[in-house]
């Protein structure tokens, strides 16, 4: 669970290392200025086709656009995953916790101005929604609430990942921004997060533990999957066993990755032995290097 303090250090530290280096006052993910539909004009070199309205083209014969008006305010969910699969960690802290401090560094990342932060709480067969509200205020509340309620006995039943999407979808309608903070050790999910993608501007904070790679050499151990409780003895001395556990690793990371990337959504690989915090912050800057190689492209087009 996050304390005061720590909250207190997160968003002092977010707010001395980002002040003016945020593109605007939106953390968002794609490349664009707005969500809103505003007035159509004839189309200009350069221009988006996907802006082009076709039904003016049809009526009128010539080739219009339409402008898009800037987002005043952007509303932000964050759907954390505190599933028993994230309350394992080898190294530092548990996947949880270090879902929760990535979420709460988001929420102060999104807190400009009116925007509003949200968070939806998985658990077990059951869910927590902290509907979106602006302030940092609210955003410590939320996430000092969602680290207590995470470390309360889980019910019944299992609430995959891909049935929380659909419950964002669900909650968060409107173009907005979404987290989704999880360890994406779970099956079924590529689908949900596309319909997410395709409305929201959406990021994936992957929590990845050192396990995840590498199998150290500790000898004899038991293993146990958390969410089904299947049990396997593995003798780690034996190279042969912790390579091969590598060769497997590595597919089911890039195979992660590709599904992230299929559905339209960005990756942010945050590791459990590394500070989350400076990890966020350094995700958040590669980004805004990205966006800002796109509009020079975009103007070196135009021009």
């Amino acid at each position: 669970m996050i304390n005061p303090q720590e909250l207190r250090r997160l968003e002092f530290v977010l707010a001395r290392r980002l002040n003016g280096m945020l593109h605007g006052d939106v953390l968002g993910v794609r490349h664009g200025q707005g969500s809103e539909i505003g007035d159509a004009r004839l189309y200009e070199h350069g221009d988006d086709v996907r802006r082009i309205d076709w039904a003016l083209v049809a009526r009128t014969g010539e080739t219009y656009v339409r402008d898009v008006v800037a987002d005043r305010e952007v509303t932000a969910v964050v759907l954390c995953d505190q599933s028993e699969s994230m309350l394992t960690g080898t190294r530092g802290d548990t996947r949880a916790r270090i879902a929760q401090v990535s979420a709460t560094a988001f929420g102060y990342l999104i807190s400009r101005g009116p925007n509003k932060f949200g968070v939806l709480g998985i658990r077990g067969g059951r869910e927590r929604w902290w509907k979106p509200q602006s302030g940092t205020e609210h955003i410590a509340t939320v996430m000092h609430q969602l680290g207590r309620w995470a470390n309360e006995p889980a019910e019944g039943g299992q609430r995959s990942l891909g049935q929380g999407m659909e419950r964002v979808s669900q909650l968060h309608p409107r173009r907005g921004v979404v987290a989704v903070v999880s360890d994406f050790l779970d099956k079924d999910w590529q689908r949900p997060l596309s319909a997410l993608a395709h409305v929201h501007d959406t990021v994936c904070i992957r929590i990845v533990d050192p396990v995840d790679l590498n199998l150290p050499d500790v000898g004899v151990v038991r293993l146990v999957d958390p969410e089904t409780n299947a049990q396997l003895s593995v003798d780690t001395t034996s190279k042969r066993i912790r390579e091969a556990y590598h060769r497997q690793a590595l597919v089911r990371q890039e195979r992660i990755k590709a599904k992230i990337q299929h559905a339209g959504a960005q990756e942010w690989v945050i590791r459990t032995d590394q500070d989350p915090v400076t990890q966020m912050i350094s995700q958040v800057l590669e980004r805004q290097r990205v966006l800002q190689a796109m509009s020079g492209t975009v103007a070196r087009k135009a021009s």
